[in-house]
């Protein structure tokens, strides 16, 4: 079973809340359970239950989930499936490629992939920003 990294407990816990107190604030409650399931990363919570948890630990959604793992939550929403945009990519990876990842840490070719996607994302949305300087 895939797990989806979050941050929940980190916010959670630093405003030193419990479980079952965070789900008490949330509106419609989903329960300890549910919440732990979330927690976890054994599930993504619905857009409502995001945004409840949103509200009261004060972040936003990209606080607590990776923007990819977001748009995944979107898709599932709205039937699965892709946009007419996006692209789906197969990598056939090598036991050398496996191990040199492993070598630097990564726990897998999917944890690398994220990390360098965020780093393009970030390198490019840099540049956008100088590009804004410059030109006011």
């Amino acid at each position: 079973m895939t797990m989806v990294r979050n941050l929940i407990r980190k916010y959670r816990t630093e405003r030193s809340l419990s479980q079952a107190e965070l789900s008490d604030l949330m509106p419609g409650s989903p329960g300890k359970t549910v919440l732990s399931l979330i927690e976890n990363g054994h599930v993504l919570p619905t857009c409502d239950v995001l945004e409840s948890l949103c509200a009261v630990l004060k972040c936003t959604p990209t606080d607590l989930y990776d923007a990819n793992d977001l748009n995944l939550m979107k898709a599932v929403d709205k039937g699965g499936g892709f946009e007419a945009s996006e692209t789906a990519v197969t990598i056939i990876v090598t036991k050398e490629v496996e191990e040199a990842l492993k070598e630097l840490g990564y726990s897998d070719v999917n944890e690398w992939l994220d990390e360098e996607r965020r780093n393009l994302l970030k390198t490019r949305d840099i540049r956008l920003m100088s590009k804004r300087i410059i030109l006011q």
